[in-house]
């Protein structure tokens, strides 16, 4: 099942590194990654659509313990149909 995590950070050079190191040492498999740096230039948000391959939630728990992520949110990955 492909799962969304949208992350809200501090826009600091280390802070996707970071994050993806996280990820793989919880075995998660990225399928697709989107960064978006906001208007004021010091928050970012970052969606990453992982392969969820256990809990999602416990990598958000972790995710959220890190200095410069300000919020982190769950979704399941909606695949658009096509018409």
């Amino acid at each position: 099942m492909l799962e969304t995590l949208i992350l809200q950070g501090k826009n600091e050079s280390t802070l996707l590194p970071r994050v993806l190191r996280v990820l793989a040492q919880q075995g998660k498999q990225v399928e697709s990654l989107n960064c978006e740096v906001q208007k004021d230039r010091k928050s970012v948000i970052i969606e990453v659509t992982v392969q969820d391959s256990g809990c999602l939630a416990m990598t958000a728990r972790i995710l959220q313990r890190l200095v410069s992520i300000e919020t982190v949110v769950v979704e399941e990955f909606k695949q658009k149909r096509a018409m």
